[in-house]
């Protein structure tokens, strides 16, 4: 049976516009003095989020013993949510969701980059501040996302992070992905 019909309120972020966002991340990239180049921890965090479909308060809280790279899944077991790291609501949201190669590209570049900055290790968020505490929301509005519209030139579309989410999901039904399965991993 298919999921009940429901009101779309997602926008899917087309192909041009992501990678113009993921240019700007790369533009905008403060210089990591570790490795004398630019921190692409945005960038990961950009891919990471359009190859999972995870929220943004999922992302947050995500921890490195969440990901399994031998399965090649990610555990979700808890979101950041008013500045609490929580169960998900629902049954349904506590799930696990394939490692696609970019996302597991990108999480092989934070995991070193969380390596060099002692902060790699099981109970530790994969996404922190360099304190190691969750990112917040606001700040990483303002900081990041506006800015990177605004670079890409695309500050007027109004995209919101959690469209990545709905990005994800209208890739995975494009390519074949069963609907039921695709539900699963969305953790609807």
């Amino acid at each position: 049976d298919l999921p009940p019909a429901q009101d779309f309120a997602g926008t899917e972020i087309p192909d041009a516009h992501v990678d113009a966002i993921r240019q700007a991340l790369i533009e905008l990239a403060p210089i990591d003095p570790l490795r004398n180049g630019p921190d692409l921890f945005y960038v990961h965090f950009l891919d990471v989020a359009l190859g999972t479909g995870l929220r943004l308060g999922e992302l947050r809280a995500l921890r490195w013993s969440d990901v399994d790279r031998e399965r090649r899944l990610i555990r979700v077991e808890r979101a950041y949510s008013r500045r609490e790291i929580k169960r998900p609501k629902t049954e349904a949201g506590s799930r696990s969701v394939p490692l696609f190669s970019s996302v597991r590209a990108a999480l092989e570049e934070t995991a070193a980059r969380a390596l060099e900055r002692g902060r790699y290790a099981p109970d530790e968020l994969v996404f922190a501040t360099v304190r190691g505490t969750p990112l917040h929301e606001s700040n990483f509005n303002r900081r990041v996302w506006r800015p990177a519209l605004d670079l890409a030139g695309l500050a007027e579309a109004g995209y919101r992070f959690h469209d990545l989410r709905h990005t994800c999901v209208s890739r995975l039904v494009a390519a074949g992905a069963d609907v039921k399965l695709v539900q699963a991993v969305a953790g609807h």
